[in-house]
């Protein structure tokens, strides 16, 4: 994903929440923190399980080995993944939410079976390095459909900016590291892709509550067809009206078809694991 791409999903969801104030009657009277809060900025982080296979086809030698990165490449099961998310109560029912991941790793292993990657045939025991990075921006708008003073229940809508990159290449056993003849394979910056979901919420007392949200899409278009598909459960303490802790559990899985200039293959990306964020309200 760009960095252009970010800022103008930034730049979208501060104008709405900024440009779309309040009425004095649209919060609920005597609401708790968890309903009530105009704006929430988290942050926090995740100390997943991964998965991660790729494939990257060749115009001569015709499909490529499906790599599992974790168990053909060493790549790293478990690895912090750092996370952040902004949402904007627009009205009474109305939200508007955005949140974004990033993850790199690299990798520097002795093959124990033959890989091919594009063009590239690699035997076993090749000592070979490799990375695969993602980036995923989140935009959604919500309308709580159902909402009492202690909880609602609302459905999502939006779209995913994705940015997957993969490369695999001979280690250079002198020089001081790099990969040697490279062969990458970027995705790049998708088109907004779209999603929709629900979310849930229950404060079941004045400085505790509850939280859940799922997120899902399937898409064919002409250069990409895949599916994903996400969830979280969240316990917050609010220490008060401005501040929160809390902790979870997350799951995310990314699978895709792709057939652009520099990918023509297919990847799937996922994780779960527990997490934990600080919260700011205002």
């Amino acid at each position: 994903m760009s960095l252009r791409s970010l800022r103008v999903l930034c730049l979208v969801a501060l104008g709405f929440g900024l440009g779309a104030p309040l009425r004095a009657d649209d919060p609920v009277a005597g609401a708790p923190p968890a309903l009530a809060s105009r704006f929430t900025i988290e942050v926090g982080g995740y100390l997943p399980t991964l998965s991660t296979t790729a494939r990257l086809d060749s115009p001569t030698l015709g499909r490529g080995t499906d790599i599992d990165f974790e168990d053909d490449l060493d790549l790293s099961e478990r690895e912090f993944l750092g996370f952040a998310q902004f949402t904007a109560r627009l009205s009474r029912s109305w939200r508007l939410q955005l949140d974004y991941i990033d993850l790199s790793r690299s990798t520097t292993t002795t093959l124990e079976r033959q890989i091919e990657w594009g063009d590239d045939i690699y035997t076993v025991g090749a000592t070979v390095q490799g990375y695969f990075d993602v980036k995923v921006a989140r935009l959604a708008f919500g309308y709580s459909f159902l909402r009492k003073p202690t909880w609602e229940l609302g459905g999502t809508f939006g779209a995913h900016l994705m940015d997957v990159g993969a490369g695999l290449g001979l280690a250079i056993q002198s020089g001081g590291g790099g990969i040697s003849g490279a062969r990458e394979a970027d995705i790049g910056g998708l088109a907004p892709l779209p999603n929709f979901g629900l979310y849930w919420a229950w404060a079941f007392h004045d400085r505790w509550a509850l939280s859940a949200r799922a997120d899902f899409f399937a898409i064919e278009i002409d250069e990409f067809g895949g599916s994903l598909w996400a969830g979280a459960l969240n316990l917050h303490y609010f220490v008060n009206d401005t501040f929160s802790i809390g902790g979870g559990y997350s799951a995310f899985n990314l699978d895709a078809d792709v057939t652009k200039t520099h990918w023509n293959g297919a990847f799937e990306f996922g994780y779960n694991g527990p997490r934990l964020f600080l919260g700011l309200r205002f």
